[in-house]
């Protein structure tokens, strides 16, 4: 082993036979070694400061080799599939909270609709004669339905008594709250009265429509005695 002074030194031709000039810094690192067989030898170990020789050279290739190469492995692949189906399954989620709120408010937007239609054709006499709506929820109906009508205040749960203008469905995923559907007489009805388009009914008029898979997913519509539709 040869031991290199803290300084800066190049080796002297006459001390490296002939060999290019070989340059050492003052940490006792190689700084520069041109070729040679002896400097190819000095070249493939450093000098560290602490005079112990270390391997240098080209880094080895084999690890990226041996990565770039690589596949998944069976772990990897579960893990990817967990994420991919916990996603997917937030994403359904997201969507049909989404879409079930859109027919609430559908529906809900509907009736309130219907309602002032028939308020404003009272106040213009249309027919010459009131205007309202009458809501159905009996149990043996295949959906609850609520009928736009003049006249006469239909009785029951069909709709007869005063004439029919339109009949409308809710969605198959909506029902009635209110009216209920668990006691009779499964309606409720509004009716405003000609010219001033009050609500002859004595008291404010609830309409309250859930899905039925929640009924927690609610839209209310209120109507009340001076014949304003609130939603």
């Amino acid at each position: 082993m040869f031991k290199i002074p803290n300084s800066k030194f190049q080796i002297p031709n006459s001390h490296r036979g002939g060999l290019p000039s070989t340059t050492f810094t003052k940490d006792n690192s190689l700084e520069y070694i041109s070729s040679g067989s002896f400097i190819n030898k000095l070249s493939a170990n450093k000098v560290s400061k602490s005079g112990v020789k270390q391997r240098v050279g080209k880094p080895s290739t084999t690890f990226a080799h041996r990565k770039s190469g690589a596949g998944f492995t069976l772990i990897e692949i579960i893990v990817v599939m967990a994420i991919m189906a916990i996603l997917a399954t937030a994403g359904t989620t997201s969507f049909l909270g989404f879409r079930n709120k859109n027919r609430l408010k559908l529906a809900g937007d509907e009736v309130s609709s219907l309602l002032r239609l028939a308020h404003d054709r009272a106040v213009s006499q249309e027919e010459g004669s009131s205007w309202g709506v009458h809501f159905v929820n009996n149990s043996t109906d295949s959906s609850p339905y609520f009928v736009v009508y003049y006249g006469n205040v239909p009785s029951g749960p069909s709709p007869t008594g005063g004439t029919t203008s339109s009949i409308k469905y809710l969605d198959a995923s909506l029902k009635f709250v209110s009216p209920s559907s668990s006691a009779l007489p499964y309606t409720t009805t509004t009716l405003f009265n000609q010219l001033t388009g009050n609500l002859s009914n004595s008291s404010p008029v609830v309409i309250r429509i859930a899905l039925r898979s929640d009924t927690n997913s609610s839209t209310t519509i209120t109507v009340y005695n001076n014949g304003r539709v609130d939603y």
